[in-house]
């Protein structure tokens, strides 16, 4: 499939929907996959090879809901292909899975970019039980995995080679897991957790490695708050900035860890914010 201008393959408001085997490649801007509104979405074994878009917002494959988007601010409302302003009822993705695929010189693999600007918030308007496993990246423009507004979601044996910005963002979600990355270099973060507007809480980070970037994994809010309840256990970090960085973070449980040739701080503690407060650090090596 050769995209050109927007999307390869755009789905929305359907279900049981699989594609696998397909080799995609060339799109201006947009996306080679939209799932809008899905219900139960599979991408296997697929290959995906150089797209370009502005600010990050044209992922390989996007999750995303049926949101009424004014994105350029003109009073004209910015749809998914088809939809009316009346089929924009916030009806989100669920049961999405990503597995064995690969992406190459693209702007972001996989990820959502409207929630944050666009939805209520609500635990219904939340895109629920994202599953990718067993994907490599190599040189993505932006973050190679971006999760927006997800709730209940996991991220397994990922592997980036060059990130342009973070390997992994995850912006106001709720009850996740990422273990088993693997990157090699990152102009931003390893795995970067950004408290917005919602609730960030109840996530687990395990088996990271950064080998060259700014932090292996990094905590912030806009605000005074950051993410809450979070472990961070058997992360590694070379050639760094800071190993791991908290912001205005509550209850946060470290052990584990291993860095090398940190230019700042094995562990830093951001005071700029509301104060961090019950962080436990244990098996530390810096």
């Amino acid at each position: 499939v050769s995209a050109g201008y927007n999307s390869g393959l755009a789905f929305g408001k359907a279900s049981d929907i699989t594609i696998k085997n397909v080799h995609f490649q060339n799109i201006d801007y947009g996306h080679f996959i939209e799932f809008n509104s899905i219900l139960r979405g599979r991408v296997e074994n697929c290959t995906f090879i150089s797209s370009f878009g502005v600010g990050g917002q044209a992922e390989a494959i996007q999750i995303d809901a049926a949101l009424p988007v004014d994105l350029t601010t003109d009073g004209v409302w910015d749809l998914f292909p088809y939809f009316s302003l009346a089929s924009a009822d916030n009806y989100t993705c669920d049961d999405i899975k990503i597995t064995s695929c690969i992406f190459t010189n693209c702007v972001t693999a996989v990820g959502s970019h409207s929630y944050m600007l666009y939805a209520s918030g609500l635990l219904s308007d939340m895109n629920t039980d994202i599953n990718i496993s067993d994907i490599i990246v190599t040189n993505c423009s932006h973050d190679a995995i971006r999760a927006e507004g997800w709730f209940g979601f996991s991220i397994d044996n990922i592997t980036i080679h060059v990130a342009g910005n973070n390997g992994i963002r995850i912006n106001d979600c709720l009850n996740f897991a990422i273990s088993n990355v693997n990157i090699n270099s990152a102009t931003g973060n390893g795995v970067f957790l950004y408290k917005n507007t919602y609730e960030m809480q109840s996530g687990t980070i395990s088996n990271i490695v950064l080998r060259s970037g700014l932090d292996v994994v990094k905590l912030d809010g806009i605000s005074t708050d950051g993410p809450s309840n979070i472990s961070i256990t058997s992360v590694n970090g070379y050639s760094i900035r800071n190993g791991i960085s908290l912001a205005g973070c509550d209850t946060v449980l470290i052990s584990g860890v291993m860095f090398e040739a940190c230019s700042e701080y094995g562990i830093k503690c951001d005071t700029t914010k509301n104060i961090n407060s019950r962080v436990n650090i244990s098996d530390i090596v810096i």
